[in-house]
């Protein structure tokens, strides 16, 4: 068994958008929650986008879990 766990989430910020699927340690999710997710959607963000625009509207939506078989 994995302990990786994956998932889909909508990121926004101001008027930017994009889906993006992050993998996050189970033992994360199981001590932090959703939290760890979000944190895990929003450093693969900037890793993909870059720096923070400064915009104020920000989100960040877990959409689905995602598993290996189906990528």
């Amino acid at each position: 068994m994995s302990d990786q766990r994956g998932f889909r989430c909508r990121v926004h910020e101001g008027n930017y958008q994009n889906e993006i699927t992050v993998w996050v340690d189970a033992e994360s999710i199981e001590i932090n929650g959703n939290s760890a997710i979000e944190q895990a959607a929003w450093r693969e963000w900037r890793k993909t986008f870059g720096s923070s625009i400064g915009m104020a509207a920000t989100g960040c939506k877990i959409l689905e879990e995602v598993f290996e078989s189906e990528l």
